[in-house]
């Protein structure tokens, strides 16, 4: 179980993390202002929009990339959008790592959203502690039988969650827009 602060929705039993569905097993740290319904809380709808994706046999990062933006799009705000996710028919577990940088302008709050990768004889994500930060607005497909792990970054995701500070941030360093170039990532 997964104690949880209600920012969205209601305090009841069906808002409890993890969120067992169908397809998946989820969880979800952060708040995305505008998803909830009928006192479900943006970690439900978001794991919801996760579960219909996760029905085929395939997992397919920019598939799920795009997912994440679906639900960016439709929030009125994205302070943290950081999840946990075990596909169930695949066997894999899959780690959003998203949130604003102005919900991370301290070290603590920096710390707070910045998840980590552990690796030992199990892989474990932990949202603090030692090993590996994980990258912001960086997709990670961890394969449960191999070990393997698949990493994206997610500059559609990043545009949306943070489309002002993009901006800015290119203005202060003197960068200029490569002309829309998309970055495949890893598959």
């Amino acid at each position: 179980m997964h104690a949880r602060l209600s920012t969205t929705g209601d305090s009841n039993e069906e808002n409890i993390q993890p969120i067992d569905l169908d397809n998946i097993v989820g969880m979800h740290n952060g708040t995305v202002k505008g998803l909830e319904q009928n006192g479900k809380s943006d970690s439900h709808t978001i794991m919801a929009y996760f579960n219909r994706a996760l029905s085929a046999d395939a997992i397919d990062a920019r598939s799920l990339e795009k997912v994440c933006c679906e639900i960016a799009g439709r929030a009125s705000h994205v302070s943290g959008m950081n999840l946990i996710i075990y596909a169930k028919r695949q066997d894999k577990i899959i780690v959003v790592s998203c949130y604003h940088a102005s919900a991370a302008r301290s070290k603590k709050m920096k710390d707070y959203y910045t998840l980590h990768l552990m690796k030992g004889e199990t892989t474990n994500i932990t949202s603090e502690g030692e090993g590996e930060s994980l990258d912001n607005h960086t997709l990670y497909i961890i394969d449960r039988k191999s070990g393997k792990i698949t990493q994206q970054k997610m500059k559609q995701l990043e545009a949306l969650v943070e489309p002002e500070g993009r901006n800015q941030d290119k203005e202060e360093s003197g960068e200029e827009d490569a002309g829309g170039e998309e970055d495949a990532g890893e598959e």
